[in-house]
């Protein structure tokens, strides 16, 4: 990767690289923050290329991605829940106790309904009105 990550939070560009994969975003990584600990995507989407996907193409990717259970939140969450066990297992190991957890583009919460026994406080934020109560 030609860019270095640089944290959004701090501004820090010492990270510690957590994962190649990134379900859905093939060019993006996973990635720790040495300065502040926040774990962040590396490269991710622009204010306008962010905004277009949530407006235009974020119902059509989450059913493409998660069938059965793409535009239904209840479904989606109970397809996803396999998902979440492989994510949990790859932050464990990263995850302080005691920990203050906020996941933004959080969808119907299914990662972080398996990360609420491991935390003092779990927040999620979801910008895509399909799954946003």
């Amino acid at each position: 990767m030609d860019q270095v990550p640089v944290c959004r939070l701090c501004g820090s560009d010492e990270s510690t690289l957590i994962s190649n994969e990134v379900s859905g975003a093939l060019e993006s990584q996973v990635y720790r923050c040495c300065g502040c600990d926040i774990v962040y995507l590396f490269p991710i989407m622009d204010l306008e290329e962010e905004g277009a996907f949530y407006e235009q193409e974020f119902p059509t990717y989450m059913e493409a991605r998660n069938a059965p259970g793409g535009a239904d939140a209840e479904a989606h969450f109970k397809a996803n829940l396999p998902e979440a066990e492989r994510r949990k297992a790859l932050i464990l190991p990263f995850l302080p106790e005691n920990a203050s957890i906020l996941e933004v583009g959080s969808s119907t919460g299914y990662f972080l309904h398996y990360l609420r026994e491991y935390a003092t406080s779990t927040t999620g934020i979801e910008p895509g009105e399909s799954f946003a109560d």
